[in-house]
């Protein structure tokens, strides 16, 4: 909520008709009583009751909105072709082609789609009359859609409180947001932090918001803005005040140059997915995977191969672009146990309370050869593989040819 303001009480991420689903799926108890039910099996997320209590009463304090909404999850794919000027040994002047394509998936809710639906067909109208040259197809579609709560912080408080624990004693305090940017693995990543103001009585906030009005306006930066929202990774400013208007999407939009690293490890994760589901007939795959229990934070694949028990893949992957001999560092294997641990531990509770068997593996896929030693012992007490990936011979040169040939233990 700190991040992007609002609540979801429901995350559907698949949902699998009955059709796509193979007789050996059948076998999984929870698919079976999904299809009985609904006619199709969803992976979701449902927040705790006790967070749902949480909410309930921010609610009643005033300081937080429930509505129920419906929720789309909408995906969009474009193909752009990029060329750039170049030389060879010949003295030739030429042109090099790039042609590239991404898929990806939002969950909006009506107004939103509204609004997405607005904007796409006006860049649709302007590349007709001969704008934007390079995107040559540009397509979006409503995966599914369903119902569900929504908690939403309202503009007034977002980002001008924060709550902790002091000896089992609530703690308020009234505060300024900040934008502090970092680039990790291959990427620029935008992070919130808060500045504190003034602190304020616990007592005080839990009679209602009402009770703390005149001290939230008295905050000068709120005549500025309502905040900032973190969105895949990047700040966005909630409400800016007194911007000028701009018409052009080209002014709207900033184009952002998505780095070599981050080409080459898009392209290996798509490999490792497609090897998971080809190799050993998983069911789901799911690239990118961040329920909201993981913080912002996301695991690389998740995937799940129905039956009884159900098996449960959870993978990071590591792509050595310069140096095969770069080693699988502490740190790295750090972050994927973390990542892992909080998705084992959910998806195992629910195994228990639906009373299904479930058998988990955790794997780091890497073109890498070796292991630092910190990280080795790491990993055995994490039960996590490393699996080194054997790639196809021109995946340097063309990285949409990427393929994993084979893989071998390198733990």
């Amino acid at each position: 909520m700190l991040n992007k303001k609002k609540v979801l009480s429901k995350t559907v991420f698949e949902r699998i008709p009955k059709e796509q689903l193979p007789e050996s799926a059948l076998e999984d108890p929870a698919v079976r009583r999904a299809i009985k039910q609904l006619g199709y099996y969803e992976v979701a997320y449902e927040i705790s009751p006790n967070q749902k209590e949480i909410l309930n009463e921010l609610v009643k304090l005033g300081y937080v909105e429930k509505r129920v909404t419906r929720v789309h999850k909408v995906w969009l794919n474009h193909i752009t072709y990029l060329y750039y000027p170049d030389i060879n040994d010949l003295g030739n002047f030429t042109l090099d082609l790039s042609i590239q394509s991404a898929s990806k998936y939002a969950y909006i809710e009506d107004e939103q789609l509204e609004a997405f639906q607005s904007s796409i067909e006006r860049f649709q109208k302007e590349m007709t009359i001969g704008h934007h040259p390079h995107v040559k197809e540009l397509n979006y579609g409503i995966e599914f859609s369903y119902l569900t709560d929504v908690y939403e912080l309202k503009d007034k408080y977002f980002d001008a409180i924060l709550l902790g624990l002091s000896k089992d004693k609530l703690t308020v305090a009234l505060v300024e947001p900040y934008i502090v940017s970092r680039v990790t693995r291959g990427k620029r990543r935008d992070y919130k932090k808060w500045r504190v103001i003034r602190k304020i009585d616990g007592d005080l906030f839990l009679k209602g918001s009402s009770a703390i009005d005149k001290y939230i306006d008295e905050l000068e930066w709120k005549k500025e803005a309502d905040g900032f929202l973190i969105i895949d990774d990047s700040a966005y400013i909630l409400n800016p005040r007194n911007l000028p208007k701009k018409d052009s999407l080209l002014d709207r939009y900033p184009i952002i140059r998505r780095e070599i690293e981050n080409l080459y490890s898009y392209e290996f994760e798509g490999a490792v997915a497609d090897f998971i589901r080809e190799k050993y007939g998983y069911n789901l795959v799911v690239r990118n995977f961040s329920p909201p229990y993981l913080d912002g934070k996301e695991l690389d694949i998740y995937a799940v191969k129905f039956g009884d028990p159900r098996r449960l893949t959870l993978v990071e992957c590591k792509l050595r672009i310069y140096d095969e001999n770069n080693p699988i560092t502490y740190e790295e294997v750090e972050r994927a146990k973390e990542i892992m641990q909080k998705i084992e531990e959910y998806e195992r509770d629910k195994a228990n309370k639906e009373g299904d068997r479930l058998k988990t593996y955790k794997w780091i896929f890497t073109n890498s050869r070796t292991i630092e030693s910190r990280a080795r012992e790491l990993l055995k007490e994490s039960k996590i593989e490393v699996k080194r990936a054997i790639l196809s011979s021109n995946w340097l040169r063309n990285p949409r040819a990427l393929r994993i040939i084979n893989i071998e233990n390198l733990n």
